[in-house]
């Protein structure tokens, strides 16, 4: 941190230079925060589907009623879409899991300290 600091200060950067393009550190901590949401998305998609399958596969009698029928429910397997039973998680609540959003939070203040520091530097 003092390094950036005595780079910043031994530099002088415009003042004008500092104001407008540290917060591009925003744009880039939101890019990635909102692409490990998509992600963190389509893994508690498929966490819910295997979920639902393993569910099925525990229970003896839907199994019975499979075998004595040889077919399996409609939707549990195949076609690769949505489970009826089971609705995605909006990205709303991606970008706040616990998990993202402590990491991407800590960045975020990090970021705004750093260009505090920039700005008042002389």
């Amino acid at each position: 941190m003092a390094a950036a600091i005595a780079f910043l200060r031994d530099n002088a950067f415009p003042d004008s230079l500092a104001i407008c393009c540290i917060p591009v550190g925003y744009v880039i901590v939101f890019g990635f925060w909102y692409l490990e949401a998509t992600y963190w998305r389509v893994q508690y998609y498929c966490i819910n589907r295997a979920s639902a399958i393993v569910q099925y596969l525990n229970n003896q009698d839907a199994l019975d009623e499979s075998f004595n029928h040889k077919s399996i429910p409609e939707g549990l397997v195949y076609p690769l879409q949505g489970l009826k039973t089971i609705k995605g998680a909006s990205l709303f609540k991606a970008l706040r899991a616990p998990s993202i959003y402590i990491f991407y939070t800590f960045l975020f203040v990090v970021n705004s300290v750093i260009w505090l520091i920039a700005i008042y530097i002389p």
